[in-house]
C-alpha cells in the first residue's frame, strides 16, 4: 500500500528556509574559527620572532563590520622579506602613544610566505601573549601605563 507524502505547510517551509540561512551563517564562523585555530596551533609549533614597528594608526573597514574600526599599521621583515600588516586596536590601549615603538612579532617560521600574505601576529597587550601560551614578557610592562 503506497502512502501519501505530507503536505508541506507554510510552517515547515519556514522551518527549511530557518535551517538553511541558519547553516549559511554558521559556516563563514566555522570556517574563520578553524582557519584561526589551524593557523594559531602551526605558529605555536613552529614559532619565530622577529620585531615590528607601529607605523600609524588608520581606519579599517571589515566587509562584515558595521562600522570603521580602528587598526594598527605596522611593518617588519622575515627571511629578507618586506610586509606591512595591520591588527586591531584592543579596545583599553590609548592609540595614538604606540606609534613609532617596536614590539615582537610571532610567525609560523615553516609557513611559505609571499609579499602578498603577511605572516606574523603583533604582540603588544597581555592577552596578545596569553593567545600564544607566552609569557608576558618584563620588558613591556611599561605598556600597561597606557592600556586604561
Amino acid at each position: 500500500m503506497h502512502q501519501n507524502p505530507k503536505p508541506i505547510t507554510n510552517a515547515r517551509v519556514g522551518l527549511i528556509v530557518y535551517s538553511i540561512l541558519l547553516l549559511l551563517l554558521l559556516i563563514p564562523f566555522t570556517y574563520i574559527y578553524f582557519f584561526e585555530k589551524g593557523r594559531t596551533d602551526s605558529i605555536l609549533a613552529h614559532k619565530g620572532f622577529t620585531r615590528g614597528l607601529i607605523t600609524r594608526i588608520t581606519e579599517h573597514t571589515f566587509s562584515k563590520q558595521p562600522a570603521p574600526i580602528e587598526v594598527y599599521e605596522y611593518s617588519y621583515t622575515i627571511k629578507g622579506i618586506s610586509y606591512t600588516s595591520q591588527q586591531k586596536i584592543p579596545k583599553d590601549v590609548i592609540r595614538d602613544s604606540l606609534v613609532g615603538k617596536t614590539f615582537p612579532i610571532i610567525y609560523d617560521t615553516t609557513a611559505k610566505y609571499t609579499a602578498n600574505i603577511a605572516p606574523g601576529d603583533l604582540l603588544i597587550t597581555p592577552d596578545d601573549f596569553k593567545k600564544y601560551k607566552l609569557p608576558f614578557p618584563d620588558s613591556l610592562k611599561w605598556i600597561r601605563r597606557y592600556m586604561q
